[in-house]
């Protein structure tokens, strides 16, 4: 295990773009989904992890994207806590290399 280096993360106009993106007509499934998370955010709803695995599997990266380096921080910060088994931890894992690619790619950006 390393610590993460790279400080590239999204700012907030950035991750509106990207919301945008994700959510448009091109990609209904996501477009729901994003649609469904900002509805129960304004109601003061918190967000259950877990309702990642209503999407299809081919739709995540879409929505990775969507959230940004900065929204899977957040994400890893609220499941580290519940994992129990040693398939979270790789689930875990998995976000956090999701999550150095996209700083990687953030960081390319910049240059």
């Amino acid at each position: 295990m390393e610590d993460e280096e790279l400080t590239s993360f999204e700012s907030t106009s950035e991750l509106v773009v990207r919301m945008r993106l994700v959510a448009s007509d091109a990609h209904p499934e996501v477009r729901d989904f994003v649609l469904g998370v900002l509805h129960d955010l304004q109601r003061g709803k918190e967000i259950n992890p877990k309702a990642l695995a209503r999407l299809p599997h081919e739709s995540l990266p879409v929505v990775y994207f969507g959230m940004g380096a900065l929204g899977l921080c957040a994400l890893i910060e609220v499941l580290f806590p519940s994992v129990r088994s040693r398939e979270d931890l790789e689930g875990l894992a998995g976000l956090t290399k999701v999550r150095h690619l996209l700083l990687e790619a953030n960081a390319s950006a910049l240059v």
